[in-house]
């Protein structure tokens, strides 16, 4: 073969090294209508286009991994696979809603382990095992184990934002309320766009309306010659239920405003379908606001110069379906939201008198940011990043 003469064009560069053209190379080579492919094995391999290939996925009906009943529990974990083949059969007991047997088995590698006696177990996958003990012991309606099992989650030792979700979701079924609102926080200064979290959070402070604990607080430290007693109830019902609504709002503002939503029609029935769950929590918000005002609670209140009470009930009494709250309406909203977590503090003259840190209610009032990127009038497009 004659050689031929290479140009500057002809050099280009590849992963750092100059490579220059070989004009004699063949990749492919075509016989009749068939393209084979050469180089890559001895013999001629001839290409399918990818429409042609049929795969169809192998289904493990077997379920190979599970070999629980069949070996001694401890023989399995020392076996060289066996803490992973245990894994999979917990997932799997679990998927299949067989609940007990998945508790059992995660409650064998949980004392295997021996992390409830001070052992330092760290890693991926001592955590997934509690995580789904945790929430197999919540199906079996057994929340003093799944309160265990999230204490040994939280001791293993971990910091991503999803381990903060995970526990505060467990608590907040269990009915430790504050210790979920504590876990969500530290998650929202992680992911502050996180509209689901802002809704359970929302949740908490209505559920800790109920909390009559923190009544028998007030009436423990209640003064004979106190007659704010009342008042003091009232305000921290007040405050709550006003928080709760904010964080709701909160919520609904960042669905709305996302513009990173998928066209695919199940990406936006996802985003209907969260949209509606919000509003009916908004209404339930709203509703109880009304009652607390028609039934003179909020009106005992409304004496005070530093709290707009009367507005928030005249405001919110005059809203009906749809739910449609003006960029004015929300300053109203979050204005009263500050002024009365600062009463509180100032009235309470300590910021941790109840079952609730007071530091942790104004940390979520001031994280809400309700009004901003709104403007009156103007449809404006706007994405969570903007919020």
């Amino acid at each position: 073969m004659e050689n031929s003469k290479v140009t500057d064009c002809d050099v280009v560069e590849l992963h750092g090294f100059f490579a220059f053209p070989e004009t004699d190379s063949i990749i492919e080579e075509e016989v009749g209508d068939e393209k084979y492919e050469i180089f890559q094995s001895k013999t001629k391999k001839k290409l399918v286009p990818l429409s042609e290939i049929e795969y169809k996925p192998k289904f493990e009906t077997d379920e190979w991994f599970d070999k629980s009943g069949t070996i001694e529990f401890n023989e399995w974990m020392r076996e060289r696979n066996g803490p992973a083949e245990i894994k999979y059969t917990v997932e799997r007991h679990y998927f299949g809603k067989k609940y007990q047997s998945a508790l059992d088995l995660s409650e064998n590698y949980i004392n295997y382990v021996g992390i409830k006696n001070g052992s330092k177990v760290k890693g991926l996958m001592i955590r997934e095992i509690l995580e789904i003990a945790a929430l197999s012991a919540i199906k079996l309606s057994l929340k003093n184990k799944a309160i265990e099992y999230v204490i040994l989650h939280k001791k293993a030792g971990n910091k991503d934002p999803g381990h903060y979700h995970f526990r505060g979701s467990v608590y907040q079924q269990c009915g430790l309320i504050v210790e979920s609102i504590n876990e969500y926080m530290i998650y929202l200064k992680e992911r502050k766009l996180d509209p689901q979290i802002w809704s359970d959070m929302g949740i908490n402070l209505q559920l800790l309306v109920n909390n009559t604990s923190d009544k028998q607080l007030f009436e423990k430290d209640k003064d004979i010659n106190d007659k704010s007693y009342e008042n003091k109830v009232f305000l921290y019902e007040y405050l709550l239920q006003i928080l709760s609504l904010g964080c709701q709002l909160k919520s609904h503002s960042i669905l709305i405003d996302c513009s990173t939503w998928g066209i695919a029609e199940y990406a936006q029935k996802r985003k209907a379908m969260q949209i509606e769950n919000v509003d009916r929590k908004i209404e339930v918000c709203l509703e109880r606001l009304k009652v607390s005002g028609s039934c003179g609670a909020a009106h005992k209140l409304m004496d005070r110069e530093d709290l707009d009470v009367g507005g928030i009930v005249s405001m919110v009494e005059l809203k009906s379906k749809p739910y449609i709250f003006d960029k004015q309406d929300l300053e109203t909203i979050e204005q009263e939201i500050n002024n009365t977590v600062k009463i509180c503090i100032k009235t309470f003259k300590k910021t941790e008198y109840a079952s609730i840190n007071f530091n942790v209610l104004e940390w979520i009032s001031k994280t809400l940011f309700l009004t901003r990127r709104k403007v009156p009038d103007e449809q404006q497009e706007s994405s969570v990043s903007d919020l």
